[in-house]
């Protein structure tokens, strides 16, 4: 009570306070005598006070003291950590809405989340049942069979990958495929044939661990051939990103020849191969991989429904497979069932495909207002690009992508500089931009914005 009085506060804030003490080990209640401070504590007070007598009593001596002993005992990152801290992604921030012309979003405002929530109150449903209590533990660190069984079958029809369910690994994303590949396949400074420009988030990953990148040349066929021995070769065959160039079934078959003669691993990053608007959907190189022994072949889930949901998948060499569920179980065990459930689900009653038909026919059109656009803008040459979710321009000869990218994000405009996305000079400026997470009217809207910057960037040369 008389603390209470004291501190002006209720007679309960104080109980709690004393309750919490005790249960931290801060005091110790005496049956009869009372509440006190525990021994243990009042021990290494004393300690402490010694310790500061034997270095003098002087406050500033011992502060000093305890200053250059952090110094000395602060645990420092290892090259690893030091590679993966100093890693140059930019650490995205939560929109309050979609930004034209953000690239590797998709529609989010169109997704079926009634639907999503219906199947998700079912796979819960299911879960629950007394029969169902396999979904209740750490699950299996491929993922749910049912899920990759789901999977398997889509890919044989879509994109005629040859891959049974044991052969798929469930991701968190692409990223999480990177970093598995990296720690299985790859020791520090092995050698990594990228794209230039290319997908800076999975290089990143790769650098972190010690790989070595070694920059190749996009040309008209794609990524150009390895000049040197390499240990893996990173690519995005069905639309290299972000230039948007389809490689070619030679120099597809080509890097297969390779990969057989000089015992180099294929990475191909699928990552938007489903949103194709002019012509027949191209079968993935891994499907060219007759025996099956060179292609780790990565999808993800974000760009067809939405990031959040992080979820993506692998199918691996059946040489591989073992010891990448093994390291996909000392990663994280495995993702969350019920997403996983919900998804196949959502895969088996059809859904899938018919959401990615709708947002094919959605996204294409809004590529081409895109495209209207910015033949009013005649600075920007555009790329070639009949895939994705978005698509690059090439400045004129001269310009300065970084700069102009700048004072477009002043004008409310995300146009990211294609620099950013090279490992060596590319001899050209550029901007990516992304179509599918805005409406048609947002987009002309934004291409008058950004025809006013760049005329106004032009005026400064």
């Amino acid at each position: 009570r008389f603390l209470a009085k004291h501190l002006g506060v209720s007679r309960n804030t104080v109980l709690e306070a004393l309750d919490q003490l005790l249960a931290e080990g801060y005091l110790e209640a005496r049956r009869g005598a009372g509440t006190f401070i525990a021994v243990d504590v009042l021990a290494s007070t004393y300690a402490e006070i010694h310790q500061s007598q034997v270095t003098g009593g002087n406050a500033d001596i011992t502060n000093n003291a305890a200053q250059d002993d952090d110094a000395i005992i602060t645990p420092k990152l290892s090259s690893r950590g030091q590679r993966l801290a100093a890693s140059k992604l930019a650490q995205h921030q939560d929109e309050a809405r979609p930004l034209a012309f953000q690239p590797g979003l998709s529609a989010l405002d169109l997704f079926p989340w009634k639907l999503w929530m219906r199947l998700a109150n079912q796979a819960a449903k299911l879960i629950a049942q007394p029969n169902q209590h396999q979904f209740m533990g750490y699950g299996n660190s491929a993922g749910l069979l049912e899920l990759r069984q789901a999977l398997a079958e889509h890919l044989r029809v879509a994109r005629g990958v040859r891959c049974q369910p044991e052969d798929i690994v469930i991701t968190t994303g692409t990223q999480q495929a990177v970093d598995l590949t990296a720690r299985l396949l790859l020791d520090v400074g092995d050698p990594v044939w990228v794209e230039n420009p290319g997908y800076t988030s999975g290089h990143e990953v790769l650098r972190a661990l010690g790989a070595e990148l070694i920059p190749g040349k996009v040309d008209a066929e794609g990524l150009e051939l390895p000049t040197t021995p390499v240990r893996l070769a990173y690519l995005t065959p069905s639309h290299q990103y972000p230039l948007g160039v389809t490689m070619s079934l030679g120099r597809r078959l080509a890097f297969l020849e390779a990969a057989k003669a000089v015992n180099m691993w294929l990475f191909e990053d699928d990552y938007d191969s489903e949103f194709r608007y002019a012509g027949k959907p191209l079968a993935a190189l891994q499907s060219l991989d007759a025996y099956r022994k060179r292609v780790i072949y990565a999808g993800t889930l974000s760009k067809v429904l939405y990031p959040g949901l992080r979820l993506g998948y692998m199918v691996l060499p059946p040489i591989l497979s073992s010891a990448f569920v093994s390291a996909r179980g000392l990663a994280d065990r495995s993702p969350p069932l019920l997403a996983q459930k919900t998804l196949a689900l959502f895969i088996t009653g059809g859904h899938f495909t018919r959401h990615i038909r709708k947002m094919r026919h959605v996204y294409d059109k809004r590529r081409q207002a895109l495209i209207n656009a910015l033949e009013q803008i005649p600075e920007l040459s555009r790329l070639v690009s009949d895939t994705g979710l978005q698509l690059s321009v090439r400045l004129s000869e001269g310009w300065d992508d970084r700069a102009l990218s700048v004072q477009l994000t002043d004008a409310g405009i995300e146009a990211r500089p294609l620099s950013d996305y090279a490992h060596a000079p590319l001899g050209f400026g550029g901007l990516n931009l992304g179509y599918a997470a805005v409406d048609e009217s947002t987009i002309v809207q934004a291409a008058e914005t950004m025809k006013k910057v760049v005329e106004a960037y032009a005026n400064t040369l």
